[in-house]
């Protein structure tokens, strides 16, 4: 496949670039567009960004944690095979190779579940995932932090400022996430010997 700004992608190389990410990720619907208002992966990963604890890499790691989507599409989970699991695993992982994102922690990665858990039950009591979502979930309870959060993204949100390349949320998200590596990796310490 072809990206945005023209990156070739395979099942065994390429990786998209982080405007292929805010791009795509905003023109790539949840729930295979089942929802009552269209609400794209891109927005559902600053959601899930949101949701997460202040610490190094949290917010790189939610922002990015669906970027392989925007090279193998949103296949929901009940219809993802194996197979099309390692290839969005190995998409996801030349992504963070390609960014200089380091492998989270398994702390890291037991938060980004539950934030996307969260993000998921609160996009299916606000009417951004299929009819019937909450009634499909084992335990459902309403998180009233996480509709809060995304109740203030609805009232903003305007799907043509996310379908344009150079529309407010694809903006919005692109500059995020620029943000947010800078400010991880400026944390980093090398130990590396100088030249």
């Amino acid at each position: 496949m072809l990206t945005f700004t023209g990156v070739h992608i395979t099942k065994e190389f390429g990786a998209p670039t982080i405007r292929d990410i805010a791009v795509q990720s905003m023109r790539l619907v949840r729930f295979s567009g089942a929802a009552e208002v269209f609400w794209p992966i891109g927005m559902h990963m600053m959601l899930v960004a949101d949701l997460m604890p202040d610490e190094p890499w949290a917010d790189v790691i939610a922002l990015l944690h669906d970027a392989a989507e925007v090279a193998v599409a949103d296949v929901p989970v009940p219809m993802k095979t194996d197979q099309a699991r390692l290839v969005e695993q190995c998409v996801q992982e030349r992504i963070h190779a390609a960014l200089g994102v380091p492998a989270p922690s398994p702390e890291l990665r037991a938060e980004l579940k539950k934030a996307d858990l969260r993000a998921a039950l609160a996009e299916g009591a606000l009417g951004c995932a299929g009819r019937g979502f909450q009634e499909t979930q084992t335990g459902f309870a309403h998180d009233e932090v996480a509709e809060r959060v995304l109740r203030k993204y609805l009232a903003q949100f305007n799907p043509m400022d996310a379908l344009n390349a150079d529309g407010r949320w694809a903006l919005m998200y692109e500059r995020r996430l620029r943000k947010a590596l800078r400010k991880a990796q400026s944390g980093v310490v090398s130990y590396g010997l100088a030249a």
